[in-house]
């Protein structure tokens, strides 16, 4: 057997788990609940290959999650309380705050194009386990998931 040269954890994912994995809360009873169907609805196939949107939608799903996570947070902290400003939520300083506390929670934020968003106290975001892929030659093997290597000897 092969020994692997070394092992990222990180929050790679592989085409599939990025485009068809996760289904977006916002999103998900419409019919761009996966990022792949978002992108077929607004990013189609052009003879040039890029994008049929003119640029409007970023092309990767963990740009896209961005501004639902904060939709879905901003929806919590107001769930039970007046936005005066709905053009301008954080311009009061106690929003703002209400919003950094509830993000430093530890509580899942959101459920997006790349899973759970929660994160710890350093920042980093906990909401799903990092996938893992194994660089052997100098390229990239197939994702594997915690589960399968849970246990097995890495070097």
């Amino acid at each position: 057997a092969e020994e692997c040269e070394h092992v990222t954890g990180a929050a790679q994912m592989a085409s599939d788990e990025a485009l068809r994995g996760y289904t977006d809360a916002l999103l998900e009873d419409t019919a761009y609940a996966t990022y792949e169907q978002l992108r077929a609805a607004r990013m189609p196939a052009s003879s040039s290959g890029s994008g049929g949107d003119g640029g409007q939608l970023v092309e990767h799903p963990d740009a896209a999650a961005i501004p639902s996570f904060l939709a879905q947070a901003l929806g919590t902290i107001f769930q039970f309380r007046d936005m005066p400003k709905p053009d301008k939520p954080l311009s009061d300083p106690l929003d703002y705050e209400l919003l950094r506390s509830y993000l430093r929670s530890g509580k899942r934020i959101a459920s997006t194009y790349i899973g759970s968003i929660s994160f710890d106290a350093r920042g980093q975001n906990v909401g799903r386990p990092p996938t893992l892929l194994q660089v052997s030659g100098g390229h990239a093997q197939p994702v594997l998931s915690q589960s399968a290597v849970s246990g097995a000897q890495l070097a």
